[in-house]
């Protein structure tokens, strides 16, 4: 739950720079048509979590595009011209993420966990599943293309819910180390030199948010690689402990 930051405001910063800000910054260079791009957030239940909270990005040819923007009034009205406009804004949004990533799914966050802690606090109380993202989403940031490639972000979110800053929740399983979960018996076989299928591995794994920690810690790897191999960085020991302490909740450290 804490490899993007220790308090809300950290998580924030992080899913804005790496998933909000690269998506934009993307679609301006997709093409010149969309003015600015806006972020917008909502809680509600979603199949797995009553408290899970929801990010949507949408692209605008305005550079104001208030809310909700026209693109997505047009996609919740019955104007088929309008509507062919929001058609346009969902697929370059898509294909945004297609591009960056290879698959429609960011790397980072996940609606049941991590986007909880950052945004909550940002989320209308009451919404559900039926209403219009016009009714129960509000925006947080909006991007827009600046001179030369650039791009300029502006925090338009308010707190509506400061009961969830910073409200970090206690994994099922509490322990001395409540950042991280536990071994669980279905490790055993593991621990005892066992071979096992790779279904067995990931069942091992008890969750999507045990899952979700190590492809976090994995990319993060990667970006610590790729800074100290260039001279950015030195070795990041922190983050070498954390991983480390991520692999002994599986027990496939010695």
């Amino acid at each position: 739950m804490r490899l993007h930051g220790g308090r809300s405001s950290e998580l924030r910063a992080h899913y804005l720079r790496w998933e909000f800000a690269p998506i934009a910054a993307e679609l301006f260079r997709q093409s010149p048509r969309w003015a600015s791009v806006t972020l917008a957030v909502a809680q509600y239940w979603c199949d797995e979590a009553h408290d899970a909270v929801h990010t949507v990005i949408i692209p605008s040819e305005h550079v104001n595009p208030g809310w909700p923007t026209p693109e997505l009034r047009a996609e919740e009205g019955d104007d088929e011209a309008a509507v062919a406009v929001a058609d346009d804004a969902n697929a370059a949004r898509w294909a945004a993420r297609q591009s960056l990533w290879g698959h429609r799914v960011g790397p980072f966050y996940g609606d049941n966990y991590d986007l909880i802690v950052a945004f909550a606090a940002y989320c209308l109380p009451g919404c559900h599943q039926e209403m219009d993202y016009s009714q129960a989403y509000r925006p947080y940031a909006i991007a827009r293309r600046g001179p030369d490639a650039s791009m300029e972000m502006e925090i338009v979110g308010r707190m509506v819910q400061p009961e969830w800053e910073d409200r970090f929740l206690k994994p099922s399983r509490a322990g001395d180390r409540p950042d991280l979960p536990l071994p669980t018996p279905r490790t055993e076989r593991l621990r005892a030199g066992e071979s096992i299928s790779p279904e067995d591995l990931l069942a091992s794994l008890e969750s999507p948010a045990r899952l979700a920690q190590g492809i976090a810690l994995g990319w993060r790897l990667v970006d610590a690689a790729r800074r100290q191999l260039s001279g950015e960085a030195s070795a990041d020991q922190e983050l070498y402990a954390q991983v480390e302490r991520w692999l002994r909740t599986l027990e496939l450290s010695p």
